[in-house]
């Protein structure tokens, strides 16, 4: 037993407790308009298929509202697990977390491509000068850009695409 105690003790394991309980409202609603909308009972499905409110099928509003709620879950899972781990260090929990909800759209990638491929979560691609990518040339390195002595030779290159290639941590 002293092990289940220290473990329910811990901060992030409350956190991640209360931030996914606040999540249930989302989830019990999602599921029972999944059940309704996916019953089965063939007479069930045909008939919610086949009603329709203002010119929409039941079946499709059903579909929405599940998808709506279970959509939701992780941004209100983000903003309810953020906020509790900062109140149990007497902070604000509203503001933590806001911040939360922000990097989660920021690392979140976008699918809202149109037809596009998906853009990266973490870009790995930047636009650098050509200069900067010779090793002879030792005008754009990134001690002048930082020093500010050789912008004028840097901005007068072009621009190429270059991908920063991971980098494996140095064995201890």
């Amino acid at each position: 037993m002293p092990v289940a105690t220290t473990l329910s003790r811990f901060k992030p394991l409350i956190a991640i407790r209360d931030g996914i309980t606040t999540t249930i409202p989302l989830i019990i609603v999602g599921s029972f308009f999944m059940i309704l909308a996916n019953f089965p009972v063939a007479a069930w499905t045909a008939w919610i298929g086949s009603v329709s409110m203002h010119g929409v099928a039941l079946l499709s509003i059903f579909t929405k509202i599940t998808n709506g709620s279970f959509g939701l879950l992780g941004l209100i899972g983000c903003f309810g697990i953020a906020s509790s781990y900062a109140e149990q260090f007497h902070t604000d929990g509203k503001s933590a977390g806001i911040i939360a909800v922000a990097s989660y759209f920021v690392v979140t990638p976008s699918i809202f491509t149109g037809g596009k491929a998906p853009a990266e979560a973490c870009h790995t691609t930047f636009w650098v000068p050509r200069a900067c990518l010779s090793a002879s040339s030792s005008a754009c390195s990134p001690a002048a850009f930082s020093s500010g002595s050789s912008t004028t030779t840097c901005r007068s290159t072009c621009l190429i695409p270059y991908r920063r290639p991971l980098v494996k941590a140095s064995p201890r």
